[in-house]
């Protein structure tokens, strides 16, 4: 899946989070993942999942070697930055959510 980046949150307490943005330095960059269109009901959605974690070796369709080589951590730069808490919140989705946290002394 292209990407610009993605969101992770820092836990403060135990009831708040943080959210952080990362973006690689390099681009073009892409996530894995898997995508699929439905119709029914006179409506076609189309869904995707970005693959985090360890995937059984049938994620593919290709044989488990190659999907095993293809699963590394990605090698170079990464920047990471505060954003706005509403960025925690998945009904919220704008581009402000992305820029950087001013903090003020």
């Amino acid at each position: 899946m292209p990407a610009t980046g993605w969101y992770e949150w820092q836990k403060l307490d135990a009831k708040r989070k943080q959210p952080f943005h990362f973006k690689p330095k390099h681009e073009p960059f892409a996530l894995a993942g898997v995508y699929d269109v439905w119709k029914g009901g006179g409506q076609v959605i189309t869904s995707f999942a970005i693959v985090t974690t360890d995937a059984a070796p049938s994620w593919l369709c290709g044989p488990p070697d190659q999907a095993v080589e293809m699963m590394k951590p990605y090698p170079g730069e990464i920047e990471a930055w505060e954003v706005p808490a509403e960025g925690g919140n998945v009904r919220n989705n704008r581009p402000q959510l992305m820029e950087r946290v001013a903090h003020h002394a």
